[in-house]
């Protein structure tokens, strides 16, 4: 599993806010507050075996969360910038709830299913029915 640097988000971000000047010490702060709650929202609702690490900073390394889910984490993170006041650039539209939701319930159906295939349990016998299947 890899891990997601924040800081190429981040400069994502800052393509898709298109900001300058002295709102760019906001925006950073917002971008880094809006990280840590996707990471929780994560954690919490796709129910990580192993939860991901909240960054401290833009240049932190977010473990536990594979690379792949990098567009989702995204997503939310420019849903939380959204509520925070920050505006999109001219063109660009925030995702909706529905694709956070939808990113998260991808997030959980990868997890149920590595977890399936994973299981070695084969069911060639059964204690209860002594080694019969019912």
């Amino acid at each position: 599993m890899a891990n997601i640097q924040l800081q190429s988000v981040y400069d994502q971000k800052e393509r898709e806010f298109k900001v300058q000047g002295a709102g760019l010490t906001r925006f950073k702060s917002d971008v880094l507050d809006a990280a840590r709650r996707a990471c929780s929202r994560i954690n919490h609702e796709a129910d990580l075996e192993t939860q991901i690490t909240l960054p401290t900073t833009l240049t932190s390394t977010i473990t536990g969360l594979d690379e792949k889910y990098e567009i989702y984490l995204s997503n939310i993170m420019s849903r939380e910038l959204g509520k925070m006041g920050q505006r999109p650039a001219k063109g660009m539209v925030l995702p909706t709830e529905d694709d956070v939701q939808f990113g998260i319930r991808m997030i959980m159906a990868d997890i149920r299913n590595a977890l399936t295939a994973a299981d070695t349990d084969d069911d060639t016998s059964d204690i209860t029915l002594l080694g019969h299947l019912g």
